[in-house]
């Protein structure tokens, strides 16, 4: 699987040979991010993901949070951005960092897919400088999005994260052992439904919220 982002030195091209050396562990640790191709080809129950790039991780947390508002801004400027004007227009809102997360994260995945050769260059001022890249159609990474989005998709750990709890005050409301609980948060195991509808009276959330199923799903009921 190849990453939402084209970036300089990604993994993707020697992941067979690194699977062999990566350490067997709960959760997976990658302090220069980059592409995230070691995330997306490995499974891992849980990942960290750390980049020096702020634009680059903040672009990962709206993927994670709402890959369904990012894609259709992300399509959104397709559309819009296909002359070159148009891009230095776009680059130029980017530069600006006052649009709304989503759209920033639309943002630089479109410089990426529509910049000289998918670079990430800033100048001394930390402004976002890569040129108009001259390319006819642009590959959309709307697979490659949801894929990354699902790697990081526990909806349990996103709702006690957004109240402000952790696992252990969730052990200790439903009566089991935190063990269990950080299974249920990490995709090791699934609850079963009455421990989702426990768990949903215990956040005051409506038990949809913690079984979201994306919008791209080809199965959802029409």
């Amino acid at each position: 699987m190849k990453s939402v982002l084209k970036w300089v030195g990604a993994k993707h091209n020697i992941m067979a040979s690194l699977k062999h050396v990566l350490p067997k562990g709960g959760r997976l640790i990658e302090p220069f991010g980059g592409s995230g191709a070691v995330m997306m080809n490995t499974n891992y129950p849980e990942y960290i993901l750390a980049d020096i790039n702020s634009d680059l991780i903040d672009t990962y947390q709206s993927i994670f949070k709402s890959p369904e508002k990012v894609l259709s801004e992300l399509k959104r400027l397709y559309c819009l951005g296909r002359s070159e004007d148009a891009y230095y227009e776009l680059r130029s809102q980017f530069n600006n960092h006052d649009s709304a997360s989503d759209t920033q994260a639309a943002l630089f995945i479109y410089l990426n897919r529509f910049g000289h050769r998918g670079l990430c260059r800033y100048n001394r001022k930390g402004i976002f400088n890569v040129p108009w890249g001259y390319y006819a159609n642009p590959y959309l990474p709307e697979t490659e999005l949801y894929a990354m989005a699902e790697k990081n998709l526990n909806r349990i750990k996103v709702m006690l994260a957004e109240k402000g709890k952790t696992n252990k005050w969730l052990a200790e409301k439903l009566g089991r052992d935190q063990a269990t609980i950080s299974k249920w948060c990490t995709n090791a195991c699934q609850p079963p439904l009455e421990a989702l509808i426990q768990i949903s009276q215990c956040l005051e959330v409506d038990i949809k919220e913690l079984i979201r199923v994306p919008e791209h799903n080809p199965y959802k009921e029409l």
